[in-house]
């Protein structure tokens, strides 16, 4: 869904694009535009700082936004408490702490839709339910959030819950 690979099977549209026959280069380009991907381990590069990590989806944005790109990552580091960490290198960082700063880097396009994979999982419950209100005002103001979790605390936050099992998939909530 993240456009991360091409489907196997199966399609699925975004605003009009038929996801399932674009090439990669096209889909980095719509995730770039429109999905904020939060993995499960965080991806980063660890010779970069945490504002350098946070900054990596910028790459692709135009240089006259980089000033209000700044306020964003500000905000977004004071909110997820990681503003003491910005010039620290990522090797440094709790996993907790790498999970924070991935949720950052997801948000601050201001993408459409947030596709998170267990974006609590390394998080201690009181960050947890604080990312998790987050994620409830962004919903407020239309943003889209689809997650994967194990966490029923988190599963219980969320309009739909759809359960994956071997007989399929099923709508429980």
């Amino acid at each position: 869904m993240a456009g991360l690979e091409p489907l196997s099977t199966g399609m699925y549209y975004l605003d009009n694009f038929k996801m399932d026959e674009r090439n990669l280069n096209q889909l980095s380009r719509i995730r770039g535009e429109k999905i904020g991907y939060v993995s499960q381990f965080s991806p980063m590069i660890p010779k970069l700082t945490v504002f350098e990590n946070i900054c990596i989806p910028h790459f692709f944005k135009k240089k006259d936004e980089i000033k209000s790109y700044t306020e964003r990552i500000k905000f977004l580091s004071n909110k997820f408490e990681i503003y003491h960490l910005l010039d620290k290198r990522i090797e440094k960082l709790s996993g907790g702490e790498l999970q924070r700063v991935g949720i950052a880097r997801s948000l601050v396009n201001k993408p459409e839709i947030i596709i998170a994979d267990e974006p609590t999982g390394s998080l201690d419950d009181e960050t947890a339910i604080s990312i998790l209100n987050y994620f409830q005002e962004m919903k407020s103001l239309g943003l889209v959030i689809i997650l994967a979790t194990h966490n029923n605390m988190v599963a219980e936050q969320c309009d739909s819950i759809y359960q994956l099992k071997s007989e399929g998939l099923f709508i429980t909530h």
